[in-house]
């Protein structure tokens, strides 16, 4: 009988927390470099990092990457920043704040070279839930106005109605970034 009620009590000492902080680390080593990458994932605190080290084997050069995001109540906050072989830096900074019809998000990014670009957007339903409008725009070094796009979706009887309006600088190219990081 005595064994019954320990098995429970065992299993609860053995198992760990479902919603625990978990640790994944990866280390690379080739011909050219060799490096760490290390994510953090805290489902309590609702964070996440990911830090990561390469070394170039020729000159011991060093690359790093730090990013760093936390889940809010209202929405989301994030930052970040990466230098390169060659000492050059770029960081950003990234907050979505959710509403009861919709969300808003801001940013900034600012390149190796120094340019500094700013990010805004706006998610809002229609309070009938019938369509919603969105808007999203890119400035660039001085305030230039590099990207925007405004949609505006409505559902009625005869189906949904879209409109897209879309300006975009000569040769700014807004999904080049995200490809690009999406690569590293």
């Amino acid at each position: 009988m005595k064994i019954l009620f320990a098995i429970p009590a065992l299993v609860a000492l053995t198992t760990a927390p479902v919603f625990a902080q978990q640790t994944r680390s990866k280390t690379v080593d080739g011909p050219n470099y060799s490096g760490t990458q290390t994510i953090t994932v805290d489902p309590t605190t609702k964070t996440y990092a990911k830090d990561g080290t390469l070394t170039r084997k020729s000159d011991g050069a060093v690359a790093t990457r730090q990013v760093d995001a936390q889940r809010t109540d209202a929405g989301v906050t994030a930052s970040g920043s990466s230098t390169g072989f060659n000492g050059k830096t770029s960081s950003f900074n990234y907050d979505r704040v959710r509403s009861d019809n919709g969300s808003s998000a801001t940013g900034t990014f600012t390149g190796r070279n120094g340019d500094a670009y700013a990010y805004n957007g706006n998610v809002a339903r229609n309070g009938d839930g019938t369509g919603y409008t969105a808007s999203q725009g890119v400035t660039g070094p001085g305030g230039t106005s590099l990207y925007n796009r405004n949609v505006t979706a409505t559902r009625d009887a005869s189906g949904i109605n879209r409109s897209v309006t879309t300006s975009r600088a000569p040769g700014f190219r807004p999904g080049a970034a995200r490809a690009r990081i999406g690569r590293r």
